[in-house]
């Protein structure tokens, strides 16, 4: 399983009026919809409305509302903010018109006077009079306190008290119009007080949300050749490795071509450390696991035409599988078709002879051999077309990939086979990106890259950096995927993906069923060591979701078409796989040598590729503070470290914890007005564990630290 956020990211809930509209905009997009969602659309962070009108019309909400609740509710209530007059003229009257009942006709007053009976549009005039009323008094009160001097306040309390004192005695109790003038008046400061704590706090977040606003412009607009993120895929070679003809370029306009057109490697030679597991691979198509046999890759070859040609029901898909992998068993599509119509059977299995489809094509799009990207290979990126990624997907979801020491299982049996709940929403995920792509095919391309910080470098040569500290934006709204154009961290697991095959569904495993194509990576790479990271460009979004872990929830989205796109067809999606080290034990996190692998892994997935001039910010949040027990404190400023070293500013999302933003937030300020450089914030961060006085946190030390003089 991978690292789990802090609890406070599980609450990605919507307002019960966003729920039901199922017009909002899609997380990754201006596309709506298919059903309502209580996830956040992704529009929703970078929306360009004004909102400082907003702010002001909530504080007079606030004043309107508790203004009609005087209105309408008890007079005596009513009478503390002077409306007693108009509430008494109506109690009167209806008292009178009580005494009267039986004596006065219809359309007559008690007093004889003519009167007709009042309608309820003019009751509801009256009502808005009231309140409005209600509403000029409360401002009026407030304007008329506000204006008085300090001076005259002292005088005014004097002379009220020293009156009050010969009265003193004599005084009776309070009555219950002067104790209800009393407790109006202090709701009304306590309204206002908090109207204007409300204001503040809006006028804040809109300060934050510029500022990331500023800082990701750049990335947010028209791609150029300046602002590429490398790797850069190569029509020759095999260091930045590209599986199609890239001779001429790329263009929106057609679908990228394999290259060779025919197959040239028709044992698709499989070394153990050199090239991908595909199921046609020498190793893999000899291994028999089936009720047949004959060779594997004939076995799963015939498997897939047939499905092509049209699934009748599960009963046919259990058999082809079960040719070359004898324990298949059709569990989650079984509970799924339970309860739906044949027109919704007949649907699904209409999907499944599609994927099949996609499987055949391989003979045009898997034409040789894919290389791994493995530690240590002189091989940096692997660039794929998304319909190639599409057809390695489609042999996953049929369970022709075997495992393979060292990696994560590229293969979706266990959503097939196993009974636990959480594997019927996964398989709506991969059956919602398998529905989108065989509608229309998108046209655009992915990057697969690894990178490894290499330098050997030690506690004294961390102290030794001096580059500035980045500028640090911490934002409890939003989430780290609604960064556009950012890298964003994928708080990943040593084995890339995690247990996103198996039952896990927390913030790793959720970003790869939100965007399938992140899949191939199991297939291309290894498990990571503490010198490593994993990179993935181009990888679209096609679901959204709304809950978290064991309450995950698929959401269908349309996929955004018209994305922006670089030159090489990949969308503007940067993602960085880190893993962070899992403590048993919480109090090791703070030793010198945790702090430094955390460090060294955090800096290899920030650090530009060789040769990038600009450098895109940083989204990221409590990398390893779920399950793994990490200090976000600490973790938050060893990231910090490391994207100052790469020269990237750092959008830190909190996941609705406003107080650990704001803490974030005046460590940082601290941190930036006495110039600390990176090597003397590692410095204190080695100290801690030894220095710090009890029950203090690294926050609390570090700040006392600096203003005391480092």
């Amino acid at each position: 399983m991978s690292e789990s956020p802090s609890a406070t990211a599980r609450g990605f809930k919507r307002s019960s009026q966003e729920s039901k509209d199922a017009e909002v905009a899609g997380r990754m997009g201006d596309k709506p919809l298919t059903r309502p969602s209580r996830k956040k659309a992704k529009i929703d962070f970078w929306s360009d409305e004004d909102e400082e009108e907003k702010w002001a019309e909530k504080a007079q909400t606030r004043l309107r509302t508790r203004a009609r609740e005087m209105a309408g509710g008890d007079v005596q209530v009513a009478a503390a903010a002077g409306l007693h007059e108009s509430a008494e003229s109506r109690r009167d009257k209806k008292v009178k018109d009580e005494f009267a009942e039986g004596d006065s006709v219809k359309g007559l007053a008690v007093d004889g006077s003519e009167e007709s009976a009042e309608s309820p549009e003019e009751r509801n005039i009256d009502d808005e009079e009231m309140e409005e009323d209600a509403y000029k008094k409360l401002v009026i009160d407030e304007r008329e306190e506000s204006d008085e001097s300090p001076d005259e306040k002292e005088d005014k309390d004097e002379f009220e008290s020293d009156e009050g004192k010969d009265e003193k005695v004599a005084e009776k109790p309070m009555s219950a119009r002067s104790q209800s003038k009393k407790t109006a008046k202090v709701s009304v400061d306590d309204e206002e007080e908090r109207a204007q704590q409300a204001a503040a706090e809006d006028k804040k977040k809109r300060q934050r949300k510029d500022a990331i606003r500023g800082c990701t412009s750049l990335w947010r607009g028209e791609e150029s050749y300046a602002n590429v993120e490398k790797p850069w895929p190569s029509a020759r070679g095999r260091t930045n490795f590209c599986w199609f003809d890239l001779s001429e370029g790329w263009s929106e306009d057609t679908t990228p071509k394999a290259v060779p057109v025919d197959h040239v490697d028709w044992h698709f030679n499989y070394y153990e450390n050199e090239w991908a597991a595909l199921p046609f691979s020498e190793q893999q198509k000899h291994r028999s696991l089936g009720t047949s046999s004959r060779p594997r890759d004939e076995l799963i070859a015939e498997a897939m035409l047939s499905f092509s040609n049209g699934v009748r029901d599960l009963e046919e898909l259990e058999t082809g599988i079960r040719t070359y992998w004898r324990d298949f068993r059709a569990v989650t599509l079984r509970k799924m078709v339970k309860d739906q119509s044949e027109e919704e059977i007949a649907e699904l299995l209409e999907t499944i002879s599609k994927i099949a489809g996609l499987a055949v094509r391989a003979k045009h799009l898997v034409t040789k051999s894919l290389p791994a990207l493995v530690s240590g290979s002189s091989v940096e990126s692997v660039t794929m077309s998304q319909e190639q990624a599409s057809c390695l997907l489609a042999y996953a979801f049929f369970c022709t990939v075997l495992p393979r020491p060292n990696f994560n299982h590229f293969s979706f049996h266990l959503w097939h086979t196993q009974r636990a709940p959480i594997y019927v929403e996964k398989m709506k995920f991969i059956l919602h990106y398998f529905r989108t792509v065989v509608d229309e095919m998108p046209r655009g391309t992915l990057t697969f890259s690894r990178q490894a910080y290499r330098e050997q470098v030690n506690e004294a040569s961390f102290c030794a950096w001096t580059e500035p500290l980045s500028e640090l934006y911490a934002t409890p709204e939003g989430l780290i995927e609604e960064m556009e154009g950012c890298l964003q961290v994928d708080f990943a697991n040593e084995y890339i993906g995690g247990g996103v095959t198996n039952t896990g569904a927390v913030q790793e495993e959720i970003r790869f069923m939100c965007c399938p194509e992140m899949f191939v990576s199991m297939l291309l790479c290894d498990h990571m060591d503490y010198r490593d990271a994993i990179l993935i460009q181009g990888a679209q979004q096609y679901s959204a979701y709304e809950g978290y872990a064991s309450s995950l929830r698929h959401v269908p989205m349309e996929l955004r078409r018209d994305e922006p796109r670089d030159q090489f067809g990949r969308a503007r999606s940067y993602l960085v796989a880190i893993d962070a080290h899992c403590y048993q034990n919480k109090a090791s996190q703070y030793k010198s040598r945790f702090i430094t692998r955390e460090l060294i892994k955090a800096y290899a997935g920030f650090m530009p590729t060789e040769g990038q001039d600009n450098v895109r910010p940083i989204a990221t949040g409590n990398w390893g503070c779920g399950v793994f027990n990490g200090d976000k404190e600490l973790k938050s400023l060893i990231q910090l470290i490391a994207a100052s070293k790469a020269g990237r500013p750092m959008i830190y999302v909190t996941f609705q914890d406003e107080r650990f933003a704001d803490q974030l937030d005046e460590v940082a300020e601290v941190l930036k007005a006495f110039k600390v450089k990176t090597g003397q914030l590692f410095n204190l961060l080695v100290q801690f564990v030894e220095e710090r006085q009890p029950k203090q946190g690294v926050f609390d030390f570090v700040r006392a630290s600096v203003q005391a003089g480092l």
